[in-house]
């Protein structure tokens, strides 16, 4: 059984598959597309990531600090941050011995916006 946030999350998908398609002026994009825009859904479809990448919106952050502002565990936030980079929303540079996340770019973060813009909306159409 969906929840009604995965139905909300299913029907932003179907949006913004409309809007490439609308926007590309084709049928659909190819499948590799599709496939690594579901795998980027998936990895967005976790409150606790959710945060993380909030957090790496407003900067650069190291684990550590990750760690602290979400009173989590290290190796919790390090789970976390892998499933984000395999999906291609953050990037990872080392300095000496700290590895700093951000966002992978400015596409990530204009979807971040969309996605709680759509969610205010959502709340507030469904009262």
């Amino acid at each position: 059984m969906t929840s009604s946030y995965q139905q909300s999350n299913i029907l932003l998908i179907y949006r913004i598959l409309d809007y490439i398609v609308i926007k590309m002026n084709c049928h659909l994009p190819n499948p590799d597309a599709l496939e690594r825009t579901a795998k980027m859904f998936n990895a967005l479809g976790d409150s606790a990531r959710l945060k993380l990448l909030m957090h790496l919106r407003e900067r650069e952050h190291c684990v550590n600090e990750l760690a602290e502002l979400e009173n989590a565990k290290i190796g919790t936030i390090s789970a976390r941050l892998k499933i984000l980079f395999e999906s291609n929303l953050v990037k990872k540079r080392r300095e000496e011995k700290y590895i700093w996340y951000s966002l992978a770019d400015q596409h990530v973060a204009l979807l971040l916006d969309n996605m709680l813009t759509h969610a205010n909306e959502c709340i507030h159409t469904h009262k």
